[in-house]
């Protein structure tokens, strides 16, 4: 629990005092901090808040201020991970065949900032594709494909 008391202007005197007369004097009774909230962003600074709450208020004359019932501060101020996924098409050829097949291909790039992570594969996928050639049957391929990229332990 904590008390606050501001400074008034005594009516009598027209003086500034501490001491406030008890028909006059506002008192602010608030409760214990809340835990801080989430961070509102995941890297490259965000802000967490936590409030409080006016459990009781004592007031004659006068409207005082409580002390404040909300506080913020900053968080996750680290920079964030450039690993991505990038991009590109590729022609797959076959011995003897007179066709080719583009295919989209993908690869990871970039640093990450936490220590002992690496850029590298999260999700992977199997990509078949057919190849048509002269005098034989089509040959099929399954060519594997990186789907998504991410910060993993490296090694």
């Amino acid at each position: 629990k904590q008390w606050y008391q501001r400074r008034v202007r005594v009516p009598e005197s027209g003086s500034w005092s501490d001491t406030v007369p008890d028909c006059i004097r506002q008192q602010c009774e608030v409760s214990e901090w809340s835990e801080w909230g989430e961070c509102s962003v995941e890297c490259e600074g965000g802000t967490q808040t936590r409030t409080r709450m006016v459990t009781s208020s004592h007031s004659n004359e006068i409207n005082g201020d409580c002390p404040a019932l909300t506080e913020e501060r900053t968080c996750n101020a680290r920079q964030c991970d450039t690993c991505k996924t990038i991009e590109f098409r590729t022609s797959i050829e076959a011995d003897q065949c007179r066709s080719a097949s583009e295919v989209t291909s993908r690869y990871c790039f970039g640093a990450c900032r936490e220590i002992g992570k690496c850029c590298g594969v999260t999700k992977r996928s199997i990509q078949s594709i057919t190849l048509f050639c002269d005098n034989s049957p089509p040959r099929n391929f399954n060519l594997p494909v990186v789907e998504e990229c991410g910060c993993t332990p490296c090694g």
